[in-house]
């Protein structure tokens, strides 16, 4: 059986950078149910806790990830996904995540992450509980 292979050209669609006080991602629409994001989470940042009704797969590439989540927003749990680890948060759970530890001498962590579900060509509601955490340095042009 023939392997069939899927090209996915981001040359002229990746959006801009989009910068927070966490970090910064890039995304990219595949289809209208999925879409995926390239993101450096910065030395002390942490997102929002929040959640929504789409569902994230987030891969780790460098660095290590803290994540904080649950269905319960006074109890969540807290993991560390490492280096060519991945964490699955399924849709309408509150979570957080940002960096637990930079790699190679860089001050963020590097993750992939695919998000499926109704996307609404990369607009779909977000419900926050807590303010992101501000990360304590910044990358110029990263």
């Amino acid at each position: 059986m023939e392997k069939s292979v899927l090209i996915v050209d981001t040359s002229d669609e990746l959006s801009l950078n989009r910068s927070h006080v966490w970090g910064n991602f890039r995304e990219k629409i595949l289809s209208k149910n999925s879409m995926c994001r390239i993101i450096h989470f910065y030395k002390g940042g942490m997102t929002s806790v929040h959640r929504h009704p789409v569902n994230e797969i987030l891969f780790v590439e460098e660095g290590s990830v803290k994540c904080l989540m649950g269905t319960n927003l006074k109890r969540l749990q807290s993991k560390i996904i490492k280096q060519g680890q991945s964490l699955e948060i399924p849709s309408m759970w509150w979570h957080s995540c940002g960096c637990k530890s930079p790699m190679n001498n860089k001050k963020y962590s590097l993750a992939f992450e695919m998000v499926t579900g109704k996307i609404s060509e990369g607009k779909y509601r977000i419900e926050k509980a807590e303010p992101a955490v501000k990360s304590v340095v910044r990358e110029k042009n990263e």
